[in-house]
């Protein structure tokens, strides 16, 4: 009797910075992803969104662009293949803002875009050049839960797209962060 099987996992490491001036807000972030053995990426992505509020439902309509370069060198194989990869994204936001206990705020958010990719791979196998390119449009989904404490914050969220089969999402993350610049007046808990 025998049991075999594998468990693949990756890292990721990044900062996204934030500059809001009244309901705009302009986002950017760049990260370094690792996933042995052989594959590497960096990608930077900026957003425009705007703030709309309606007591505690905040909508963000938005608009984005990103940029990836990943890199597969196989284990003991004479190839590599790099792919570049520009991403559009337009969509909306939804999170609701719930006071949960002596400052401390819940917000469970729910993001939807329409993504349009442009890929571009190219590879060297034995000396020749091999190119090649596509375009591919996806719908995602992202949600997750955010709690905050007056500028400091820590969430989750998991992305899903049309792209995905079965029931697991297609990335997942863990975030800390702290908010600088103050300006923000806290709403008075309703209990």
């Amino acid at each position: 009797f025998c049991v075999s099987g594998s468990f693949t996992t990756g890292g990721s490491n990044g900062a996204t910075a934030s500059l809001v001036a009244g309901r705009a807000a302009f986002t950017v972030g760049a990260r370094a992803h690792e996933m042995p053995p052989g594959s590497s990426a960096l990608g930077a992505d900026g957003r425009f969104s705007l703030q709309m509020r309606a007591n505690r439902l905040v909508i963000c309509p938005n608009l984005g662009v990103g940029y990836l370069r990943s890199i597969w060198e196989p284990t003991g194989a004479s190839f590599s293949v790099t792919s570049h990869n520009v991403a559009l994204r337009g969509g909306a936001a939804l999170g609701l803002e719930q006071h949960a206990h002596r400052g401390v705020y819940v917000t469970p958010v729910l993001v939807a875009h329409y993504a349009v990719d442009v890929w571009y791979l190219g590879s060297d196998v034995d000396g020749e050049e091999i190119a090649t390119g596509d375009t591919v449009s996806s719908v995602e989904i992202e949600y997750g839960l955010t709690a905050r404490y007056r500028y400091a914050y820590l969430g989750w969220s998991a992305l899903r797209d049309t792209d995905n089969n079965g029931n697991r999402p297609a990335s997942a993350r863990f975030f800390i962060g702290l908010a600088l610049g103050g300006g923000r007046k806290e709403p008075s808990p309703k209990n």
